[in-house]
């Protein structure tokens, strides 16, 4: 299972951060990511407000999509799992 840190600042909250992921067009995707802090340790993610955009690119100020919990994001416990279907 691959990992993705999770940043905070010293009011422990999240801090956006950018990650390069290749998705295909007309083909599905689902990918589960475990949380981890800057130590490597499993952080809980329910009281974590979860937001993704999926962008052409890393520099786009336009997404092509927007993923939330219930709509393309799943968590459970430190999981995030990222889930598109094709059309």
């Amino acid at each position: 299972m691959k990992t993705f840190k999770v940043y905070t600042d010293e009011f422990n909250i999240g801090v956006p951060t950018k990650y390069i992921l290749e998705i295909y067009q007309r083909k599905s995707f689902t990918e589960t990511y475990q949380a981890v802090d800057a130590n490597g340790q499993p952080v809980n993610l329910p009281p974590y407000a979860i937001a993704m955009q999926i962008k052409r690119d890393v520099n786009s100020d336009v997404p092509l999509v927007e993923l939330s919990p219930g709509n393309g994001i799943e968590i459970d416990g430190d999981e995030l799992t990222v889930k598109l279907t094709s059309e």
